[in-house]
Parts: structure tokens; sequence; C-alpha cells
């Protein structure tokens, strides 16, 4: 049996405010008088292809942040709750581990994903070009190919 682990999106310690949410005069955006428009608003300034912020994206997004409670866990969230760190963490990691990385991610510098190669768990790091915040969302066509790879290479019969 084979455990591991992809590490898609770090909120590390290096980042010390949350993300510029403080252009809204509301306590964030699901509060917003018109949400769908403040999440495709804060999208917009993370991904570095702005056309990669799909209706249908916003929405999948949207809807769980309507959820009764979910006011409380984005605050919690976005205002780095005191919970440990990936940095912290990883020097327990005893599994083989994929970073993958937006170069151009606008909130988490570059410099704080090659960081993550420096930890033993890490065989892997991968900077994508031309691809912000959210990888996994903005590139499926070349992150994807990576976890399965990722998987394959630790699965195999």
């Amino acid at each position: 049996m084979f455990v591991g682990c992809i590490l898609t999106w770090s909120m590390g310690t290096h980042t010390p405010q949350p993300p510029p949410l403080h252009k809204f005069s509301y306590p964030h955006p699901f509060q917003h008088p018109h949400p769908t428009q403040a999440v495709k608003n804060i999208l917009q300034q993370c991904y570095a292809n702005p056309a990669a912020v799909t209706d249908e994206l916003v929405d999948v997004i949207l809807k769980p942040g309507l959820e009764p409670g979910a006011v409380d866990v984005f605050l919690d969230f976005i205002s780095y709750s005191g919970g440990p760190t990936p940095e912290g963490l990883m020097r327990d990691v005893r599994v083989p581990v994929s970073v993958v990385w937006g170069a151009e991610d606008p909130w988490e510098k570059v410099e704080w994903g090659r960081a993550f190669k420096e930890y033993a768990a890490v065989e892997e790091y991968v900077e994508l070009p031309g691809v912000g915040h959210c990888p996994q969302d903005e590139a499926p066509e070349h992150v994807n190919p990576l976890v399965l790879n990722f998987v394959q290479r630790h699965c195999a019969a």
C-alpha cells in the first residue's frame, strides 16, 4: 500500500497578511451583495490567465461558501488561525511529496515554493510558468498528468 502526498497549494509562514480582501467593505466576499462577482474578482487577481475564471469555477467555489457555518471557516482560513503551516508539517512527513507551484502566483512568491525542495520528503518540485495561485484549477491540463504520473510511480503493481 502506498501513502503519498501532493502539495498543490501552500499558505505558509512566509505570508505576513491575508490576500488583499480588504478591498471589500464586507467581512468577506460571500456576504457581498453580489457574491458571484466578488468571488470572480478575487479569482481574477490570483489567476495568471483570467480566462480560466469561468462561471463554473466561480459557482464551484461560491456554493460551499453559502452553506451555514461557511463564514466562520472562511474567516478562520484567511486569518491564518495559528494552526500548523505546511513548512512546519513537512519536517515530519515520511512519504514522497510532489510540489506543484504556479510561477505567476501573486500571493505566494515562487521563491517560497522553491524552498520546499529542501525537505527530504519532496521528491519533485514543478514550477508552472504562466500559472497563478491555483494551478489545479487554472491549468488542469498540466497538473492532472503530474498527479497521474506521481501516483503511477508509487502505485506500481
